[in-house]
């Protein structure tokens, strides 16, 4: 995860010292799991511990990206994909969806909508009937909401997503369910192959999004399990041949806000001997 820090403000100070226990809480190092930069240039010496308290700069931007660590990893991709759903959203009680439901019943422009939907997605963990509800109060701009809304659900299945969107038409019908594909058939579990994603797509973001995760999830457990690194780069990086419009590009959490991003994702763990075919 990414954390953006002016270090000039003591709450954001505090913020980074949280974080540096909470690191070390969990079995990581500053070397291995932290990469840093301030002001845009890379740091190695940001944190220090001297007479029992952390002292970290207090000047200047930072940009601290931490990778998985060993205590803190899911089992599963699909495991993996829910706690990264889960953070940073807070589900929402009744009377306060109830609220949030008037309130999208009264928008009457595809931008109004658009933007509702945008905003709600990254601060709220949406169950599916609540999605349900969104959709079926405008069907005329399901697509646009189904786009925005699903990303926001840990487990999106195929069936299931048949029986929570209920379309007037049938061109209306393929429509979503072509803008919304590539997230249906997402397998956390399984996520070995080629992708092209429309980065203005919301579901297709999401994918993306999930393939960084996955990739950084899988280089931790291939690390602790010391599994030789295969990657292209050499940096256990599940992502191959990664571009933007045809422009070799690496894949991060800062996702490009337009283009098409191809790549090749390939699988640093695979299944164990003893496992079952199904």
């Amino acid at each position: 995860q990414d954390h953006e820090l002016n270090l000039a403000h003591p709450q954001h100070r505090s913020i980074l010292r949280c974080l540096v226990r909470r690191i070390l809480e969990l079995g990581g190092s500053l070397d291995e799991s932290c990469l840093a930069t301030i002001d845009g240039k890379r740091s190695r010496a940001w944190a220090e511990l001297r007479g029992g308290l952390w002292h970290v700069p207090h000047q200047g931007k930072m940009l601290l990206r931490v990778k998985p660590l060993p205590g803190d990893l899911g089992k599963t991709g699909v495991e993996e994909v829910k706690r990264w759903t889960h953070r940073g959203r807070r589900e929402v009680a009744l009377t306060h969806f109830t609220a949030l439901l008037s309130l999208y019943k009264g928008l009457s422009t595809e931008v109004d909508v658009r933007l509702f939907v945008n905003a709600v997605a990254t601060e709220i963990l949406f169950k599916p009937g609540q999605i349900k509800l969104l959709l079926d109060a405008k069907k005329n701009y399901a697509t646009v909401a189904a786009a925005a809304l699903l990303p926001s659900l840990a487990e999106v299945h195929y069936l299931k997503l048949q029986d929570l969107i209920h379309y007037p038409t049938v061109a209306g019908a393929q429509n979503v369910a072509h803008v919304i594909s590539r997230l249906v058939h997402f397998n956390p579990n399984n996520p070995t192959g080629r992708y092209w994603l429309d980065m203005r797509n919301p579901t297709d973001r999401g994918v993306a999004h999930r393939l960084v995760l996955l990739s950084t999830w899988e280089a931790a457990r291939a690390k602790a399990r010391k599994i030789p690194d295969t990657s292209a780069a050499g940096d256990r990086s599940c992502l191959r041949n990664t571009t933007l419009d045809g422009k070799e590009v690496q894949l991060t959490a800062q996702l490009p806000q337009m283009g098409i991003v191809a790549c090749d994702y390939v699988a640093a763990i695979r299944p164990d001997k003893a496992a079952v075919t199904v």
